[in-house]
């Protein structure tokens, strides 16, 4: 989120902190969409001087989205790499939720070499690295024409093939009292959905 200062905009934040204050069962990121949108109705209540905003917050506050490419979710970020894709240098990301909790997030961000590791993480003892496979090659047509049970079984599949490799090199590790660098394991789909 980027803020403008403003009066406008101090009452907003101030009010949003307050709703979130009152209870602390109320979620930040909905207590927003809802004073956000509170009066908010898309057609007719577009900026007068700027189509691509919307009057929000019962009409007192100009809101807008960021480009997707440079602000990106972890989604779009980690997996679409949209930052890639559009050519734009990324601005930020925000580490949504990936099903690994912060264990999770604070991998895909030293995937990315986002984290802010010392020089020793990466140098500091001896190191094992292994080579994972890849999974049959399926274009998203083929894909698409499987049914629930059989996308669920190659995405089994192709995690199941780069595990193997995984755990043989954790062995190694063992063995030989070094460090295991844990490669880049790919999901072949995102809630079933093939990756390109």
């Amino acid at each position: 989120m980027f803020f403008r200062y403003s009066p406008r905009t101090l009452t907003f934040v101030n009010r949003w902190l307050d709703v979130i204050n009152a209870d602390d069962k109320v979620w930040d990121q909905n207590a927003f969409n809802e004073l956000a949108r509170a009066g908010w109705d898309p057609i007719t209540k577009l900026h007068p001087e700027e189509p691509r905003l919307y009057m929000g917050f019962n009409g007192s506050l100009a809101l807008g989205t960021l480009p997707v490419a440079s602000f990106s979710g972890g989604h779009t970020f980690f997996i679409q790499r949209l930052y890639e894709v559009k050519r734009v240098q990324p601005l930020m990301v925000h580490c949504t939720f990936q099903y690994g909790a912060n264990a999770g997030k604070r991998n895909r961000m030293r995937e990315a070499m986002l984290f802010n590791d010392p020089p020793e993480y990466f140098t500091g003892a001896s190191y094992v690295s292994v080579a994972v496979p890849k999974a049959p090659s399926m274009g998203p047509t083929a894909f698409a024409a499987l049914n629930y049970t059989e996308k669920k079984a190659y995405n089994v599949q192709g995690l199941h093939m780069q595990l193997d490799a995984v755990y043989a090199g954790i062995g190694l590790a063992a063995m030989f009292n070094r460090s295991i660098i844990v490669p880049r394991i790919a999901c072949y789909c995102d809630r079933y959905t093939p990756l390109a």
